[in-house]
């Protein structure tokens, strides 16, 4: 009996070190596999969403999502893998500072100014190099022999421009002393001009064409003259918080530029082909206009950011 009882006592103790063992056993189980989920997790690719190209309001998005793309495959070496994701959103260049703050997209691409610099961080590399502030005026058909006889920034600055409510162009035009007026809505900027209610629109030479082809109107020309140029600047911006992202996307921009895949990628985009071999600057008279809005430290001595050097303004 005592026997018994002593074998029963061993086989007790010996259940319960087994239990305590795959007890042991379970929990180190539980960790290595909470480990493999949270390094899987770790191991995902950061995903970074954008502005879709969808939207009619920017016909230009494909290229700053082509530069944004090249960016990061520039960076992929050193910073790692990557999911762009474009979002199918659209946003006045008002609203995206707000959409950039509520994390509906981590980054966006705008006109660079002090204010804006201030809202978000910017990666301080001229997409397209500065070609944003070559403007030209779009017209009245019946106007054309009028804009013609300008022959100087005093007479050109009498007639009624328009721009966006929310453009920085808007004030850049005003501190120059030019009279310019509100518009609501980019479409509406052009029925404007052609229904005489302005005397014209102001454009960029890298936008005007195609947006000339969408909107169809047999009234508007685009004066032959006259040049408006100033600096200004397309930026990528990000959150003030994402100083990682931002240090990518600028070592990325800065080794595409290096490389030349930057200049490549800028030059081939058809809207740009189309454009220089459209547009001769030197034929036209340039009226050179200061940028009260850009930053003091927007690098404008870095020739090799810009596609031209910019003037001293003959306007304040």
């Amino acid at each position: 009996m005592l026997i018994n009882i002593k074998v029963f006592r061993e086989e007790q103790v010996l259940f319960n070190i087994n239990a305590k063992i795959l007890k042991a056993f379970g929990v180190i189980l539980l960790f290595l596999s909470s480990s493999c989920a949270f390094a899987e997790a770790s191991a995902s690719p950061p995903v970074v969403k954008h502005l879709s190209n969808l939207s009619a309001l920017d016909g230009h998005r494909n290229y700053y999502i082509s530069a944004l793309q090249l960016a990061f495959e520039k960076s992929e070496e050193k910073y790692g893998s990557f999911v762009l994701q474009p979002e199918k959103i659209n946003m006045r260049q008002g609203r995206q500072f707000i959409g950039l703050d509520s994390n509906l997209i981590d980054v966006l691409w705008t006109a660079t100014s002090t204010q804006r610099e201030k809202q978000a961080l910017p990666i301080r590399i001229p997409l397209l190099k500065g070609l944003i502030g070559h403007r030209v005026l779009v017209i009245r058909k019946s106007n054309a022999s009028r804009f013609d006889s300008i022959t100087n920034f005093t007479e050109l600055s009498k007639q009624l421009a328009v721009q966006g409510h929310d453009w920085p162009d808007l004030t850049i035009l005003a501190h120059a002393g030019m009279r310019v007026e509100k518009g609501i809505r980019g479409s509406s900027l052009y029925k404007l001009v052609s229904e005489g209610i302005v005397d014209y629109f102001p454009r960029s030479v890298l936008e005007v064409l195609d947006e000339l082809e969408q909107v169809r109107d047999s009234q508007l020309v685009i004066d032959q003259r006259h040049l408006l140029i100033y600096p200004s600047a397309m930026y990528f911006f990000v959150r003030r918080e994402d100083q990682e992202l931002a240090e990518r996307i600028e070592y990325g921009l800065l080794r595409a530029i290096e490389d030349g895949s930057f200049e490549k990628n800028f030059l081939t985009y058809p809207a740009h082909e189309r454009v220089l071999e459209t547009f001769d600057f030197e034929r036209r008279i340039k009226h050179h206009l200061n940028n009260p809005l850009l930053p003091s430290v927007t690098p404008l001595e870095n020739q090799s950011l810009w596609f031209s050097s910019f003037e001293n303004p003959s306007t304040p």
